[in-house]
């Protein structure tokens, strides 16, 4: 089988001129890595990310290098993620590295929380959307909704009336009887060893947004009124409330120059 999309590259820009770029596993770019060579050069209008497949024969721990050529090359640096530039594949029965949550983060606009795994998961064996509440604790998780975005981040939607949900500075942690495990091959999610470990149910503290975004009010109204109609202001479009009650609101209304009867 190949090992889907082992190695992503991305440039900071296009080349001004032709560069090739040659990917080697374990020392060869023949048979097992496909494909192993970009040629690209200033009339390059494709993706600036660029992925490259593996057929490993056996599992193990492999070892690759970007190697860049061309009258571009001097334009370019090859730096590896985490400083790292080997990975390991096992067989289908072998359990990879056990998933830890590593973050919790609050979005920009604090409406949702962003759950990071360390590694991928199997996603707890739960449907794409599921309630928060089946894989972790949290304050409010009963009455929110999360999403698997990838096999490794879950975006949690904070959705309730009280304003006393899981805030920045709280923790949270997976439930005990969640199933979050390293993915397995195979079908109906049920892993080839019921020796397979969870994850660990180890607190994490939420942590606030990176840029938090400022409320907008947004008002309706209607454009005319009736002498004898009430007026009724809507200011349910608003954002930035973080997904749950205003924690105060106040209007004030003032009469302009028209003529009043």
């Amino acid at each position: 089988t190949s090992v889907f999309k082992f190695l992503s590259i991305t440039l900071v820009n296009y080349p001004s001129a032709l560069l090739q770029l040659k990917v080697t596993v374990n020392g060869s770019s023949i048979d097992n890595v496909f494909p192993s060579i970009f040629h690209l050069n200033k009339m390059f209008g494709g993706d600036t990310t660029l992925v490259t497949y593996l057929r490993p024969s056996i599992a193990g721990v492999f070892s690759y290098s970007v190697v860049v050529e061309g009258p571009s090359a001097k334009d370019y640096t090859v730096q590896y993620s985490n400083g790292k530039n080997s990975f390991s594949v096992v067989t289908f029965d072998q359990q990879s590295a056990l998933p830890i949550v590593a973050s919790a983060v609050f979005s920009d606009d604090a409406s949702f929380l962003i759950i990071s795994f360390d590694s991928p998961t199997n996603k707890g064996c739960t449907k794409p959307l599921f309630s928060c509440h089946a894989l972790f604790d949290f304050i409010c998780a009963n009455t929110s909704q999360c999403q698997w975005m990838d096999t490794s981040t879950v975006h949690a939607y904070i959705n309730s009336v009280s304003s006393q949900c899981v805030a920045p500075g709280d923790s949270l942690h997976i439930l005990e009887t969640a199933s979050i495990k390293a993915p397995c091959e195979v079908e109906d999610c049920i892993c080839p060893s019921s020796s397979w470990a969870n994850s660990s149910r180890s607190s994490i503290t939420a942590l606030g947004p990176k840029f938090l975004l400022r409320p907008i009010p947004v008002i309706n109204s209607p454009s005319a009124l009736g002498a004898c109609d009430d007026l009724t202001l809507d200011l349910s479009a608003s954002t930035g409330s973080g997904g749950r009650s205003w924690t105060s609101t106040s209007i004030r209304v003032s009469c302009g120059d028209a003529a009043i009867n």
